[in-house]
């Protein structure tokens, strides 16, 4: 279950990320006030129960938001991790009961002896399915997100942060919980390199390295060093402003809302005029529009972005893909009510 704790903060337990040790030192730290919702509740369960949160006098604090925070592991540890668990109890499914959601669900059916072929299926049926887990945990907001492979010294950051006293011998010293086994897994290189580009988002945003295949373990490389453009995959690459570019002033128009919430912090808007001139991965032409968007009338450059980065970070990053426009505001409010104006125009010429 999600954790309330005295201090106005909700822990959240993304599966396999080391949730059970976190809970653990939270309960020997005398810190946890209820435990509620399902046991991976998700920022979306969470906001239906905050208002019902009843807080003793001595822990309530009427002006101070809730504080939440939660723990994400490298893509490839994960996807290790919960093989082996699952491999362990004979591959239980975890969707059985309809109403009860479990974000695991999406892998039933998809398990086998076989690690690679494991992954294989989950690449068939759900590519990026560890980028997606997470966001469903960071989104709408998360306050902190520490990483599984810094376990105790992101702990120590959180709870030092909320202003809690704790026993740092009982955090340093606590011994894992539900361990899985140390049985090695080989990853075989196509499968681990295709992990590692739809699990891209997850690599960047959260420091993550990783060894590409072909350099045969010698060269670590960084995610941000992958060739995105091949899989339709932008990002801070993309951020860049031209030293020059020139547009046509009278052309730029102006966006009528309504527009409609596509996941996280991205809204999207269908502008079906412009599919031929726009991004299209499948015709080879990823980087093809020239569209530049403004908020308030200040050009917006963080274009041709990936989309579930889109979702997860906001913050003005777009993709004019297709026949729509995926768009995120500058301080992730919602364009609809933010009483900002958005505007699109074509670029004529940029260096």
């Amino acid at each position: 279950m999600a954790i309330l704790l005295k201090c106005n903060s909700i822990f959240l337990h993304v599966p396999k990320t080391a949730g059970n040790w976190v809970a653990d030192i939270l309960e020997k730290n005398d810190l946890v006030f209820s435990h509620f919702g399902g046991k991976h509740s998700n920022m979306e369960q969470i906001n239906t129960f905050e208002k019902w949160f009843n807080l003793p006098e001595q822990y309530y604090r009427p002006k101070q938001p809730f504080t939440k925070f939660c723990f994400v592991r490298n893509p490839f540890g994960w996807y290790e991790s919960f093989f082996k668990m699952q491999r362990k109890l004979n591959w239980p499914k975890w969707g059985v009961d309809p109403a009860v959601w479990h974000p695991n669900a999406a892998l039933d059916g998809l398990g086998s002896q076989d690690f690679n072929m494991f992954v294989s299926n989950v690449l068939k049926r759900c590519p990026g399915y560890v980028s997606n887990l997470y966001g469903w945990y960071l989104l709408p907001r998360i306050d902190f997100v520490g990483r599984q492979e810094n376990l105790a010294e992101d702990m120590e950051t959180i709870l030092e942060g909320l202003g809690v006293s704790f026993d740092r011998d009982v955090l340093w010293k606590t011994a894992p919980v539900n361990k899985s086994d140390d049985a090695d897994i080989h990853w075989e290189p196509d499968i681990r390199e295709e992990v590692a580009y739809t699990e891209f988002s997850v690599f960047k945003q959260f420091g993550y390295e990783y060894l590409l295949p072909w350099n045969s373990g010698k060269e670590m490389i960084s995610a941000y060093s992958v060739d995105r453009r091949e899989y339709g995959i932008y990002g801070e690459g993309e951020t860049y402003i031209p030293k020059s570019y020139t547009y046509n002033a009278s052309k730029i128009e102006t966006l009528q809302a309504p527009f409609i919430h596509e996941a996280g912090y991205a809204w999207k808007i269908s502008l079906p005029k412009y599919e031929s001139i726009a991004d299209d991965e499948e015709l080879g032409k990823a980087h093809r529009s020239k569209m530049i968007m403004f908020e308030d009338g200040q050009p917006l450059w963080q274009r041709h972005i990936y989309h579930e980065e889109i979702r997860r970070l906001g913050e003005g990053r777009y993709s004019h893909w297709k026949s729509n426009l995926f768009f995120s505001t500058t301080d992730n409010s919602d364009p609809n009510t933010n009483g900002r104006i958005y505007q699109i125009v074509f670029l004529e010429k940029e260096e």
